[in-house]
């Protein structure tokens, strides 16, 4: 039995407002956070699954021991400033369906996009993430959670750290 049939998803198809993680150019940073923040929507929406483990331990798996903590942190940070900001639903994919992991919902897209953007210097394009994302609602602690994470995925990566992505 493989992940997909454990988690009732049959295999789960690309819909026309989604992304395959694989064609989204994300670093190996940006990959783990999006891992990471999966498991964290996964404690608020199921708190018996205790997903926020498993988040905490692909930053330590990822990162190096000095930093994991801290951007796992700083990921939790962005993630409440989104779920502060936000009054609808956010779609997420199950980080333990190997079918769904593949692929990034529209939502996640969003939230992604915001990091992508403020690591890159273009704020603007950050802000109208947000502002989509959260529906037109207050963004300025997302933004503030997402630019304290996208300055420490820069120090990190920038300062030639070897980061792994192998499963946990």
């Amino acid at each position: 039995m493989n992940t997909s049939d454990r988690t009732g998803c049959n295999h789960r198809k690309l819909t026309a407002k989604e992304l395959r993680v694989a064609d989204a150019n994300l670093d190996v940073g940006e990959i783990a956070v999006l891992e990471m923040a999966r498991y964290m929507f996964q404690s608020f929406a199921r708190p018996e699954t205790q997903g926020w483990i498993i988040a905490v331990f692909r930053a330590e798996h990822t990162f190096p021991a000095n930093v994991a903590a801290d951007i796992a942190l700083k990921t939790l940070k962005f993630v409440q400033g989104m779920r502060e900001s936000r009054r609808s639903c956010f779609q997420f994919n199950s980080p333990v369906c190997v079918d769904c992991a593949r692929i990034l919902t529209e939502h996640e897209r969003q939230l992604l996009g915001i990091l992508v953007a403020l690591r890159c210097g273009r704020v603007s394009q950050a802000r109208v993430h947000a502002m989509v994302l959260c529906e037109g609602n207050e963004t300025e602690y997302l933004l503030a959670a997402a630019q304290n994470l996208a300055d420490a995925l820069g120090e990190r990566l920038l300062n030639g750290y070897n980061l792994r992505l192998e499963a946990v």
